[in-house]
This record gives C-alpha cells, structure tokens and sequence, in this order.
C-alpha cells in the first residue's frame, strides 16, 4: 500500500471504486489522452491485490514503488542467440509476463504477440573501478523502471556484459504480475530452458498461459465473510501509526535508503533453541523483537506491523508466476510488561491466528475499519517485516551457472521494510529499507537496537520486558524532542558563520555544531531567514539543505554551492501562484478599486538622500525584481491574465517639500498624500508607486513604498528594503542571486500536473471541516473598513523563559503560541479541535525542486487549512510539540492545497477543493522579518511610526472572521486579534486575548 492509495483508497468499497474508474476513463477519453483497444474476449477479472494496485498506477501513473527488481548473474561462456530463445520460452510459459490490463472490467489479458527482448549494454572493455560504477548505474535506473500496464509489457530486461564470462541479466517486473516467489521460479525455467536450447532439446510445452487469471477469477469468487470478522475485531482500537518519529514531514519524503542487518550463526544458535523449547517460529521471535524495538522508540504499548503474505495455498500455484500478495497486519499487544518467554508466545498466537484468516483481502480490511489516512502513511501499518530462509540461488544449465545476485535496491512505500533472510549456517543477515522521512542514522540505530534484542533474548527469556537490556536515549528525531548533545564549538570558519547566524535568528546565547536546528525551536520561516542571512555572508544554501542537514557541522560539511546567474529581464505571460491565485478569486472581487490591496513600508531615512538618488535606487529595485514589472492586463475574454514587462520604465515617484509647514500640520498633510497614494495604484500600468516626504524642524526624511499585494509578501518587502539600503551604499556588496518570480511561478505551473498531487485530495478533504465561530452580532462579513485589533505585548523576560520552554520541547514560540491560540479557541467553540488557516512562507520548492528562492521577491506566502487535534496533553509545551508534528505531516509544506485548488488541471479537482469549507480563523507568525535594527537596511532606514494610509479598500472582503498574527520584535512576542466590528465586539476579543496570556503564562487547560 502506498501514501496514494492510503489517501485515497482504502475507504472506498468496491463499487465506489469501479465508479472511480469509470469517471477517470471517462475524462481521459475527453481529452484525447489515449486510444485503447477494445478487451478481447480472453479476459480475466483482477485479483483483490491486483485491484489494488491497478487503481494506485490509475491514480500515480509511474511509481517506481512497485516496480520489482532483480539481477541473475550468468557466469561461464555465454550464447547469446540462446539465451534470448530461452527468455522467450519464459515467456511463452508464464502468461503473467504477457499480459496487459484493459480499461473495460478492468480485467486481464494475455496476449499472445506480446514479449520482452533484452536490451544488451557491453562493459566488458572498461577498466574495472569504471565497470563497476557503469555496471551500478545501470543497474539503479533499471531497478526504478515504471511500465504502460495497458499496453503492457509488464517487465523489461538489460543484459549487462562484464567480461568474456560473466552477464548479468536485469530484469524488473510491475508488483502487479509478479512477487518474491515468482523469482525463483523465473531462476528456475530461465536455467531450465537455456540448457534446453544449448542441447538442441525441445522445452516442455509451456500450456496455455492462462492459469494465474483463472486462478484470480476463482479468488474473487470466495466467500471470506467469517475471516473479515477475525480482522476487524482484532485490528479495532489499534494505533493507526506503528513507526518511528518523523525526521522530517511526510512530504519532504524522497527515495529514502537502506541499511544493513546482522546476527552471526554463533549469536543465534541460544535463540532458535528456545525457539525449539517453545515450539514458536521464527517469525514470532522477529515479531516480538521489532514490536519491542518500535516500543522503546515511540512508547506504545500496542504495535501493528504488515507481513507480506502470500495466497499460494494449493500445490498447484507452487510453480505459477503472478501476484500472489496479499499483506495481513499483524497486531501484538506488549500491555502488562510481559516476559520475553511471553512476548514470544503472544507473537506466535498473533502470527498462527492471522495464517487461519490469510484469504480475507487486505483491502476489505482497510474498507471495514475505514482506515482511510490523509497524511502521506498506510492504513492499518507502516513497517512490515519479512523472514525467508535463504533459497538455492544457483542453477546450472548449458555449461554457465545461473545465480541470483543482490538486486538492486528499488524503493519502499514503507515507512520500515525489514527483510531477514535465514541462512544455511543458521546467521540472519538482511536489510532495513526506510522511506525518505526518516533519518538515516536513527534507521541504523533502531536496525542495531532490532539485532540486539534477537542476540539476548534467550539469556533474558524470564526477564520482564521493561528490564530488558534497556537502551538509556530513544531515536532522535527533530520532531520529538531529543536529549541535548553536549556542546561542540564550531571549528571552521563555516561552522562559525553558521552557529552566529542560528543564534541571531533564534536568539539563543551559543549555538554548537551539533545542536540541530529545529530542536533549538526553529521554524520555517526562521529557515528562510538563515539562508538569507547566510547568502548575504558569501555562503550559498537551499531550504531543503537545511532541512536534510539540521546541524551546523552537517552544513558547513556540504560542498559550496556556485550561484546561478539569475536572468532578470523576464517577458511574456506569468501563471498566477496559488497565492496570486486566491487573491484573484477570493479578494479581487469584491474590491471597488482594484488597486486598492497594498503592502507599504513607512521607513525614515537615517542620512539625507537627494529626491533623485531615492528615486534612481527606486527605479533599480524593479530592474533588478522581475515581480515589480507584473502587470495584471485584459485578456480580451472579460478575464485578466498575467504579464512580466521587461523595462516598466522608471517607477512613479513623487516628492513632497513639508519643511514650511509646523510639524502637526506636516504630518496631516504627509497622511492625507499617503491615504491618495495608497488609492492611487493600477494593476495594468504601475502597481508600485513611491512617495517621499521633506519633513521641518530636522525631522528625518520619510520614505513611503507602497506595492500591491500581487507582487510582494512580507518577507519580499524585507528583502525589498536590504535592496534599497544596498543600492543607497556605494561600498555595499552586491546580493547574491535568486530564482526569478517568472521561473517559479512556472515551476508551480509545472508542478500542478504531477501524478503524485491528485493523492492528497482525501488529505485536504479531511481538513475542510470548519467549526462556526461565535459571533455577537448579525454582520455577514468581515470587511477591511471595519476591522479592529486587539494587541498584547509580553515582556522581555517573559518571552526569554516562553523561548526557553519551547526549545526544551523542542517546539518555538510560534509553535507556543498556535497551541495557545488553539486551546482558547476551540473552549471558545466548545470543542477539542479546530480547523485554522496556517500561514506558510511559501519558499519551499515542490518535490524534486531543491531550488533557491529565499532572496526572490514575489509573493510567496499563502494561507492552507489545518485541523488540530488537542488531545490530552495538559502541558502547553507538550501539546506544542504535538502540534508541530501535526503541521510537519503536511504535504508539500501545504503548497498542494493551493496547487490542487487553483492550478490543478482538470476543473472537476479545482471545482471539488473550492467547494471545500473554509476555516474562519487564521494564524499567521512573522517571526524577526520586523527587527529592522538586525538587517542591513538599518544603516540608511528605520521604520516610521507615522501613518502611511489606508492600505486596503475599505469595501474589501476578508475571508477570515478573527485573525491572530504573531512576531518576535526587539526581544518581545507580541500579537494581534484582527476582528470584523460587524460581527464580534472587541470585549470579546479583547477576553479571548487574555485567555491566551493565560494560557502562554503557565495556566492550565
């Protein structure tokens, strides 16, 4: 089972996912995507697993996931004419390797045309450091190969040529034909057949092909009504997650890796003869030692981990290829603190009461239980184990020697996939598969503690599991708070670089190589900040370096990254984002003035600045950002689209000479052109205008900046202000480069046509369900000439020990401050959960994009929709914790949502997300992009605290009822309850505010 289909699928009964097919080949053969042959009249229905499988590669068409990989090493002289006859009578015998799935049922068909010819690559002439890297990569990208399953066919083959005498035959299979035991059996008739041709022997007649799919129609046609039973009494009231703690979110999951497992012949011979004395199996023991060990990793008393069982039940599926697999979740209860001696007995009971109920498919479980998960993990388990005794790797025929060698590694959909092989000297050596979530030093250390606990578990049999050979520190994890590593010193000029930095934006007192970043209370936004600060020091990093390398000696240890050029004069149409995107739909209109949806900055001027100059360095920043030349035009079909200009010619300027006048009416007078100017902006023609006022009596020069919200964020009015400082300083250094807005917009474009973005539909409808905030009066709408805000500001002391409480959570005081929003919230609706807007600062690129746009100006930031679930947990810190897991399970940083809801494809996704209920609260942290005083800009500006004007139209709708947005300026956390006058009296504001003060103080829930 894979994230997709754990999404999407597993709440879906049959017919809902014929239905689901039907409308997916509907709409395929609306746009023209394919012209498929009609079924010929020797079809098949598919197997339960197959079903599975079929609908997952309809849904992510090209996952590697399940592609199945394996080498044969053919060693002596080879003839090549007869091994390719050979392949072919594999072929001819094996009708699962010659069969397509049509669209109409579906269903299966062998055809008879169908075969696979090798491709031949010749390595034999390389040096051999050289072959083996050539002979590795081709072996790599074979082991990921994705088929056409309805043009079929379902495998391909390289034969790889080494030396005079040694080929390696690759060959990958679709899981959906094909499984662990169908290797051997192809080993076996590949030999059988070559020594066959090579004797000039005629093969055995290689039947009908025909007899996986009768076996499939037979399968469907069981009764398995009593063994449902079985599962879903056993598997109810089970942990839906059975794995370690994230490393990092779901969404950030890349290919993920490997690491090795062992146990001697000498360290096992005590285990299997208590075993023996037992009469349990092996498998039990595996059971109970990955229960344990997952146990002593996440604390649950109750583990479900899959088996990757079979279906071959008759001696006559023995020798048959095909999918056979049907996984069963074993679940093993560790309540109680049980013996070793009964751990082992439970696992055995639990293993011999699944084997009784093996035919019940895995897919009328999940359907049974409604296991349906959102976030990007299977149903039921997310490790599986698997126990095989070694098998006769070798076969011999027409004087060469057929061996199985290591296959390539493939990926796992799992989160853990254990596999333990038996050898004949009694040893078990294997491998822990793990997915790109989790880290590979924590796999390895929970691979060691799995080991372990097998090698001891015969002198500890009577011991109670709680004293058994405990482990002092559990994985670490930059979820789960961790203990402190002691501290290093930063060493070279890198480290120390970095760990000022980190200390600067989080503001902690030292920062030592080995402290992770994100257990010091970092947060996304803060991780924006540090590569921006790290850019401007000379050293060039990405979003995903820092989150794949969370400390400061991993790095400084990564090899410099060069700079791209960055082209800057971008032309033609521009894609609105997702976050441009629901300003289109969502604001713009209902605004009277179009115009009329500003981001300003009042900034003073810190040394005098002739008009001219400030008007130049203007006119520089929209040279040097291609977002400030975005135009919004006419398309001529009532409908707007989107422009980058590439010289919008000087930005409009205008200067105002204030000195005659006394400062009071100065500054009337200095209000009332800004309230203008802020109305005076056009989307098609100059959405940025700058307004600079000569002030009297030796006040400062005031600059005012005003740029629609189209084309800047508030961390890009940051950079935006840096920029201007620079441009103002001669001997300033020039800024490093960045992505054009154009490009990643383009990106996002791209991006919204990914397979792999339709999955997280069921995660996103799973959040659509907004509680209604109480209101005190009848308003319908919150409108920007009517809202009001409620502050706090928290002393310096107390935000220092809020700091203090988060980092040793491992948490940051946004994460502090959402937990305590959401509590008062939620007891303000009466509940124990809410659905909020979370702002993201947008920068993070989609998978597979490790792109730089932290010095990127553009709108970045958007709002996506999140349900928290509070719990129990009565420490703020702790739930804190707890909810930055939440958030770190997102897809994609929540960019998915707005993808799928504005830029996706097909209109039936867009029109679905829409429709989607909205959360009415927002949560919006800001983190230090205010502290002027600690950015470059602060040597020529500081912020004015004058008025800069109305920035919004007065008539504007805003979505949300009550806003809470949050920063960290000049040592204080201070926030904000925005709230519609229409619709709640301040008071009530004015008394949720302080619960939340409460609740931050140390009160409880």
């Amino acid at each position: 089972m894979s994230d997709p289909l754990a999404a999407q699928l597993a709440g879906l009964t049959p017919e809902q996912q014929r239905l689901f097919l039907q409308r997916l080949r509907m709409r395929r053969r609306r746009q023209g995507a394919e012209k498929r042959p009609a079924a010929p009249a020797a079809s098949w229905p598919l197997s339960h697993a197959q079903e599975r499988l079929w609908l997952l590669e309809t849904l992510t068409p090209g996952d590697p996931a399940y592609t199945v990989p394996f080498a044969i090493r053919i060693a002596g002289p080879l003839d090549r004419p007869a091994l390719e006859t050979a392949i072919r009578a594999v072929l001819d015998r094996h009708g699962a390797l010659r069969t397509i799935i049509v669209e109409e049922g579906p269903a299966q068909v062998v055809r008879e045309d169908l075969h696979a010819a090798p491709a031949w690559t010749d390595l034999s002439g390389l040096p051999a450091p050289q072959r083996a890297t050539a002979f590795d990569r081709v072996a790599a990208e074979h082991g990921v190969r994705t088929f056409d399953l309805t043009t079929g066919p379902p495998l391909a083959l390289h034969a790889v040529r080494l030396s005079d005498r040694e080929t390696v035959l690759l060959v990958a299979v679709h899981h959906i034909v094909f499984d662990a035991t169908s290797v051997t059996i192809v080993l076996d008739d590949l030999a059988a057949a070559y020594d066959d041709v090579v004797a000039g022997r005629r093969g055995t007649s290689a039947g009908s092909g025909h007899e996986f799919g009768e076996h499939c129609a037979a399968e469907r046609a069981a009764d398995r009504e009593r063994g449902l039973t079985y599962w879903t009494d056993t598997l109810r009231g089970a942990p839906p997650l059975s794995t370690l703690p994230a490393y990092r979110a779901r969404a950030e999951s890349g290919p993920g890796g490997q690491v090795p497992l062992r146990l001697p012949a000498d360290r096992t011979t005590a285990l299997f003869a208590l075993l023996r004395a037992e009469r349990v199996t092996r498998y039990a023991a595996l059971l109970a030692a990955a229960g344990l060990a997952l146990r002593r990793a996440n604390g649950q008393d109750t583990v479900v981990v899959g088996v990757p069982a079979s279906t071959r039940s008759r001696p006559e599926l023995a020798r048959m290829v095909g999918c056979f697999y049907n996984p069963q979740a074993l679940r093993l209860d560790l309540e109680g603190d049980p013996t070793v001696r009964e751990l082992l007995r439970r696992a055995h009971r639990a293993i011999g009461a699944a084997q009784a109920n093996a035919d019940v498919p895995f897919g009328d479980v999940v359907r049974a239980l409604r296991a349906t998960r959102g976030d990007r993990h299977n149903p039921l388990f997310q490790t599986m184990l698997s126990l095989l005794d070694a098998p006769s790797r070798e076969r011999h025929g027409g004087g060469a020697r057929f061996t199985l060698g290591p296959a390539p590694a493939g990926r796992t959909d799992m989160d853990l996939f254990v596999t333990v092989t038996v050898g004949a000297d009694g040893g078990l050596v294997g491998a822990c598969r793990f997915a790109g979530h989790l880290d590979e030093p924590d796999v390895a250390a929970w691979a060691a503690d799995l080991a372990g606990l097998l090698d001891r578990m015969a002198d500890s049999a009577d011991q109670p599991i709680s004293r058994f050979a405990p482990i002092p520190d559990l994985v670490r994890t930059a979820v789960a708070a961790p203990a402190k590593a002691a501290y290093r010193a930063p060493g070279t000029p890198a480290e120390a670089l970095l760990a000022s930095v980190w200390a600067r934006v989080l503001d902690v007192d030292r920062v030592g190589t080995d402290d992770n970043f994100f257990q010091l209370g970092g947060d996304s936004m803060q991780v924006v900040q540090v590569i921006a600060e790290a850019a401007a020091a000379g050293l060039s990093l990405s979003p995903g370096d820092l989150l794949r390398h969370p400390t400061v000696a991993g790095l400084a240890a990564l090899e410099p990254r060069q700079p791209r050029r960055r082209e800057t004069v971008v032309a033609g149409d521009v894609p609105p984002t997702p976050a441009q995107a629901w300003f289109l739909t969502e604001i713009l209109p209902h605004l009277s003035r179009p115009g009329h949806f500003n981001h300003p900055y009042h900034a003073e001027l810190l040394r005098p600045v002739t008009a001219a100059e400030l008007s130049g360095a203007v006119t520089a920043l929209a040279r040097r950002h291609d977002a400030l030349r975005l135009r919004l035009v006419p398309d001529g079909d009532g409908r707007r689209r989107q422009i980058s200009v590439p010289d919008a010619g000087p930005v409009p300027f205008d200067t105002h000479d204030l000195r005659d006048a006394d400062a009071e009416k100065a500054d009337r007078l200095a209000a009332d052109i800004a309230d203008t100017a802020q109305r005076g902006l056009s989307l098609s023609a100059a959405p940025m205008r700058a307004v600079h006022f000569r002030m009297p009596g030796g006040q400062p020069d005031r600059l005012l900046l005003i740029c629609h919200h189209l084309l800047i964020d508030g961390f890009s009015r940051t950079l935006l202000m840096n920029d201007l400082a620079d441009v103002l300083d001669p001997g300033a250094r020039p800024a490093p480069p960045s992505l054009p807005y154009a490009a990643w917009a383009r990106l996002l474009r791209d991006a919204a046509t990914a397979p792999e973005l339709t999955g997280q539909r069921a995660f996103w409808r799973a959040q659509a369900r907004a509680e209604e905030l109480p209101v005190d009066l009848p308003g319908t709408a919150v409108r920007f000439g009517s809202r009001a805000g409620v502050r706090r500001i928290l002393a310096a002391d107390v935000t220092a020990r809020l700091a203090t409480e988060a980092r040793a959570a491992g948490t940051g005081l946004s994460d502090l401050l959402l937990a305590a929003t959401t509590v008062a919230v939620a007891a303000w609706q009466g509940g124990d959960e809410l659905t909020v807007a979370l702002a993201a600062p947008g920068r993070n690129g989609p998978p597979g994009h490790d792109v730089d746009v932290t010095r990127t100006v553009g709108w970045f930031q958007f709002f996506y929709p999140l349900r928290l679930r509070l719990g129990r947990t009565p420490s703020l810190p702790q739930l804190a914790s707890e909810l930055r897991a939440q958030i770190g399970a997102v897809p994609m940083h929540g960019l998915g949502h707005g993808l799928l809801t504005h830029a996706h494809p097909d209109p039936a996704v867009r029109e679905e997300m829409a429709r989607s209920a909205g959360p009415q609260v927002s949560f919006n942290y800001l983190g230090e992009i205010g502290s002027w005083d600690r950015q470059p800009a602060a040597r020529v500006l500081r912020p004015s605290a004058h008025p800069s004007g109305t920035a919004q139209d007065p008539q504007g709708r805003w979505p949300y009822l009550l806003d809470i947005a949050g920063e960290l300026r000049e040592g204080q956390l201070r926030f904000v309850a925005h709230h519609g006058t229409a619709l709640h009296h301040t008071a009530t504001v004015d008394g949720l505010m302080d619960e939340i003060v409460r609740l931050l103080n140390g009160g409880a829930r």
